[in-house]
This record gives C-alpha cells, sequence and structure tokens, in this order.
C-alpha cells in the first residue's frame, strides 16, 4: 500500500508519518508465514514520511505476543507529538504498552485491521479472547471498517456503530474515510483533541503489511 500511504503524505488535512516496528520487506529477512527470506524489489518507502523503531524481540514477527518489542516507540511518538495514531495491530507487546501510556490518555487511537468471526470457535479461550478485544477495543475512538465480516467482528465485540467509518479497500486511494470537521476544526465522529490538520502517526507491524 505504498501508493496509499504516498497520496496521504499530499493530504492537506494531514500531516502524516509513518512508524514502522520492523523491517521486513525493506531489509532481506526470514517471513515467519513463508519461512523463507524476503525482500520486496519495489520501492516501499517513498513519498511520506516514515522511521522505522528497533524491535529487540529474539523471535520477530506477527505470530506471536512477543513478535514486537519496541521500547522506544512511545518515546518517539511522543516527540512527533501526534494528534492521532492509527494502529494496525492491537495484539502484540508494543501495541499493549502503548495502548496503557497513560501519555497518551487523551489522544484519539484509530484502529484498522482485518479481524473477523468467520472461522470463531468455542470454549473458554475462546470466550477469553473475546473478553479481551472487548477491553482492548475500548481504547480506540473509532474503527476503519474494510468489510463486513470486519464490521460484525467489532459489533460483536461491543464496539457501538458509531464509531466504525466504512473504509473498504477499493478506497484505499484516498483519505475519503477521513470523518467530517466539526466546529474548531474538530471531528464529528471521534471525540475532541484532533485538530483541523492532525499530526497523525500511522503504527504497523513491518513495511511488508502494507504491500
Amino acid at each position: 500500500m505504498a501508493p496509499w500511504l504516498e497520496r496521504l503524505a499530499r493530504e492537506s488535512r494531514l500531516e502524516l508519518k509513518v512508524f514502522y516496528l520492523w523491517d521486513l520487506g525493506v531489509s532481506q529477512a526470514r517471513d515467519p508465514g513463508f519461512l523463507q527470506p524476503l525482500q520486496w524489489d519495489i520501492p516501499l518507502l517513498e513519498g511520506y514520511q516514515h522511521i522505522f523503531i528497533p524491535n529487540l524481540s529474539k523471535n520477530r514477527g506477527n505470530h506471536h505476543f512477543l513478535g514486537y518489542i519496541n521500547p522506544t516507540l512511545n518515546q518517539s511518538l511522543r516527540a512527533w507529538k501526534s494528534d492521532m495514531v492509527l494502529l494496525m495491530n492491537y495484539g502484540f507487546f508494543s501495541d499493549l504498552m502503548l495502548m496503557i501510556d497513560p501519555r497518551f490518555g487523551r489522544i484519539p487511537f484509530l484502529f484498522r485491521g482485518d479481524s473477523h468471526d468467520l472461522a470463531r470457535s468455542h470454549g473458554v479461550l475462546a470466550w477469553l479472547s473475546q473478553t479481551l478485544r472487548r477491553l482492548l477495543f475500548r481504547r480506540f475512538s473509532a474503527f476503519l471498517v474494510v468489510g463486513q465480516a470486519n464490521r460484525s467482528c467489532y459489533l460483536g465485540c461491543g464496539v457501538p456503530a458509531s464509531r466504525l467509518i466504512d473504509a473498504p479497500r477499493r478506497s484505499t486511494t484516498t483519505a475519503s474515510w477521513l470523518p467530517p470537521m466539526g466546529p474548531g476544526g474538530t471531528p464529528s465522529s471521534c471525540g475532541s483533541g484532533w485538530a483541523s490538520r492532525p499530526t497523525t502517526s500511522w503504527c504497523c507491524s513491518s513495511a511488508n503489511s502494507w504491500t
């Protein structure tokens, strides 16, 4: 999705900076999913501000909770003085440390992911997973919805419909999903604290996740 980020960087309503938690896809590294070294031969970082936050995990990747341990992430975001943060993940150590950091308590967090319950299981572990998601989702001011299964998952986790913003994949070439600005430059569907030209941070696991 490098072209999407490049277009967003030209969006007058945003001042964008992407915080990558791993350089998989840019530098050659072993992909935990493909089980072999991976490096893209197309430009992934042109046209937008970005930074790679050192990942100190001994087993990097999105296949387990400790796959992203980025101790300097929170301080880097504070230095950028974000007015809004969009997370692409919520189930890793670095995500959790960011979401519970009281220094970001007044900053709106948005989430964009592919979560769904199409293969939902039953039992104690499934109930625990659903309960934890409900708790984590309370932290987000809004959710970018990529499809019906995605929407159903959020609603099933207790997210109010008023916090869901349609952002299907076919529209990701623009910032059409941005909520309209209300009086004083505040977006009408995301609460207060968002400037008319918000300094925006995207946090995602790796450059590979945008392809």
